[in-house]
């Protein structure tokens, strides 16, 4: 991600409520936040873009790259 996409404030209540919110509830947001990041590139992952067999591509996802003849 760029800075300035990281820079940019996406919570749904102001930083001024984020300020107020416990220490553990931050915590536990940005840990919630951490696990949603890894499940999402692991549900993004396809044999173009990891190890993985071709095979164990989803067959209902059409390939973008695929050859012309």
């Amino acid at each position: 991600m760029s800075e300035s996409t990281e820079n940019q404030w996406h919570y749904p209540f102001s930083k001024e409520e984020w300020e107020l919110l416990h220490a553990s509830v931050k915590i536990y947001i940005q840990s919630l936040e951490q696990r949603l990041k890894k499940l999402e590139d692991r549900t993004n992952r396809n044999s173009t873009n990891s190890s993985q067999p071709p095979s164990a591509d989803s067959p209902y996802i059409k390939s973008t790259s695929a050859s012309k003849p």
